[in-house]
């Protein structure tokens, strides 16, 4: 299965489902509200949670039907998977950890303290304490801070990388 999401000149967002690796696709879920939509893989076959701005939705039987369970953030955030079916979830200055597929979320600790943009989050498939952080921040003069960062202890602590003074907006650590 393969899932997308379209926001519609209507003010809304479509999710839409691909049984076919992507040849054809299906609206199986009409937010009301725009949003960039971010996807996580939890733990549960079929299941699958989608943060769109504020809300958390979540499906146990692949897109068929939705709940919406407490969320982790008052305001927009994104999600990233972790191994054991830990689920993060992020904004730009907080990062939070799920153990329940969603059901409940303690806070692992702030972003990066020295640039605190989390724009992008990723953990290592085969240790969930691992994660890598992209940061970026705009001012009203422009670029503020920007670069990569490592977590040993599940976003609780932060190491800058050498990569730094750059605008990060995505990051993956490669399979393996």
């Amino acid at each position: 299965r393969v899932f997308a999401a379209t926001q519609k000149g209507n003010g809304t967002t479509e999710i839409l489902r691909s049984l076919d690796h992507g040849d054809a696709w299906s609206t199986i879920l009409t937010v009301s509200t725009r949003c960039v939509p971010s996807f996580a893989v939890a733990a549960a076959p079929d299941s699958l949670l989608l943060s769109c701005g504020a809300r958390l939705l979540r499906t146990f039987d692949a897109g068929l039907t939705w709940d919406e369970p407490p969320s982790p953030f008052p305001d927009n955030f994104r999600l990233a998977s972790g191994p054991g079916g830990n689920l993060f979830a992020y904004n730009l200055t907080r990062v939070s950890l799920s153990t329940t597929g969603g059901n409940s979320w303690s806070d692992r600790g702030p972003a990066p303290p020295s640039c605190p943009g989390l724009l992008a989050l990723d953990v290592e498939p085969n240790h969930s304490n691992v994660l890598v952080a992209g940061t970026g921040l705009l001012g009203s003069s422009g670029f503020q801070c920007g670069g990569t960062f490592l977590s040993t202890d599940g976003g609780q602590s932060w190491t800058a990388s050498d990569l730094s003074g750059v605008y990060v907006t995505d990051v993956a650590f490669e399979p393996g």
